[in-house]
């Protein structure tokens, strides 16, 4: 009798060659759809945060344009642009970016507005991030899309430090501290035509001779005209000084007291150099708004100019242009108005030089109180100058004039309480804020 034929089942090794094959192959391809995510999970978190960057300095750069420009949000616009892309050249591919920009008065609400804006909220809502591996998983599709928002604005400075501010003293007077009618500390803001000085000179005059008015009167002091700035003084003086210092600069307008010339100490010390590092490169120095300022006496001839004049790109000295560029404004003699003219119209003379330059925050001081040589002077609040024209002067006559203007961006603390003018911050500075529509910001 033959023996019966073996079955083959299933269950048999015959029949169960290569059944590993497609569970392999479906496990690889669950291992590289898992690492595929993981990828460009990555990728989507670097280039998000890349985009968010790319848009704080948007912000950033949007909304120092439009405070410094007196809210001309077109040119702001363009600035914050030309800073997104610079951010992201080689990164992302900004072609593939639509920007949005709005403009509110007030933080929180943020309601859009253009006119006296203070604020810029800078967006993106639709930025397309591929996926590359991710796509094996099924329900992933080919793309997400990425999202994100930057607010900026300036945030007034009152109580605390105030940093980034000029080695110089202005003298205030302490009996006026409301700024509602248009003055502040005994000075008009945005007063064009009687420039204040901000370092004094050596020169001595005949009493009547501080009577003159006007920038500039050529003569001995003799003379009799009306000042215009262009050389006919209103010159009733009888001194036999240089008449070509100002008259803001002229004694007695030494109130600090003997030996000082509206210099004060910085971190950096009491020496010459520390004088021109500080006007040429803004020395993060700060002071507190409640303290007070120690003079530098002497006048600093040499060092105040070729510290002051980089900001024309004027250059003498160890100074130079790659460390102290100059305004992209350096035409002078101009006035603030025609300053912020030039800005709005992109009449830059300096293409390479650096935004807002010729700004300055000064130190206002209670000079009554001082004394003579080395003394301390008691800060009464903070002004924003605009820098007229570089230093002037030769031999021992050497002076700074300027503006004072509505504002200026300065380093600090931010305050309770900010010293205000008609229409905004006297000193400020610009910040990032959590978006009031967008907790995610």
């Amino acid at each position: 009798m033959e023996p019966l034929p073996k079955i083959k089942t299933a269950l048999t090794p015959y029949h169960q060659k290569g059944a590993m094959l497609p569970i392999i192959a479906f496990g690889m391809l669950v291992l590289l759809g898992i690492a595929g995510l993981a990828i460009d999970s990555s990728h989507m978190f670097l280039n998000g945060t890349r985009l968010q960057n790319a848009l704080d300095s948007a912000a950033i750069s949007a909304a120092k344009t439009l405070n410094r420009s007196g809210g001309n949000t077109a040119l702001a616009t363009q600035h914050g642009t030309e800073a997104f892309e610079l951010h992201l050249v080689g990164e992302l591919d900004e072609a593939a970016v639509t920007l949005d920009f709005e403009y509110a008065k007030t933080l929180n609400p943020f309601e859009s507005a253009d006119i006296d804006a203070r604020f810029v909220r800078v967006s993106v809502a639709d930025y397309r991030q591929q996926f590359w591996f991710a796509q094996v998983l099924p329900g992933v599709e080919e793309s997400t899309l990425l999202g994100a928002t930057a607010v900026a604005g300036p945030i007034p400075l009152g109580s605390g430090k105030v940093c980034d501010i000029a080695p110089m003293i202005v003298c205030g007077d302490p009996s006026d501290t409301d700024s509602s009618d248009g003055t502040y500390l005994g000075m008009n803001f945005g007063d064009e035509v009687n420039v204040q000085c901000l370092k004094s000179s050596r020169n001595n005059f005949g009493a009547d001779d501080s009577s003159r008015i006007g920038y500039r009167a050529n003569g001995n002091g003799n003379g009799n005209g009306n000042g215009n700035g262009n050389g006919n003084g209103n010159g009733n003086g009888n001194g036999n000084g240089n008449s070509d210092i100002p008259p803001q600069c002229q004694p007695p307008i030494d109130s600090i007291g003997p030996g000082n010339f509206q210099l004060s100490q910085l971190s950096c010390g009491s020496g010459a150099n520390c004088v021109r590092l500080s006007l040429a490169t803004d020395v993060s120095s700060c002071v507190s708004s409640s303290g007070s300022m120690t003079t530098k006496p002497g006048n600093s001839v040499g060092p105040t100019a070729q510290g002051i004049n980089t900001r024309f790109g004027i250059y003498n000295g160890p100074t130079n242009a790659t460390d102290h560029p100059a305004d992209l404004v350096s035409q002078y003699p101009l006035t603030y108005s025609q300053y912020e003219d030039a800005y709005f119209n992109e009449q830059f003379d300096q293409p390479n030089g650096s935004p807002q330059r010729r700004i300055l925050a000064v130190p206002i001081g209670n000079c009554s109180v001082a004394g003579s040589g080395t003394t301390s002077i008691p800060i009464l609040g903070f002004g924003c100058y605009f820098l007229t024209q570089p230093t002037q002067g030769t031999g021992q006559n050497n002076w700074v004039i300027g503006h004072l203007i509505e504002g200026c961006e300065v380093g600090g603390t931010p305050g309770e309480d900010p010293v205000k003018t008609g229409q905004g911050y006297s000193t400020y500075k610009i910040i990032l804020y959590n978006d009031p529509d967008n907790l995610a910001s």
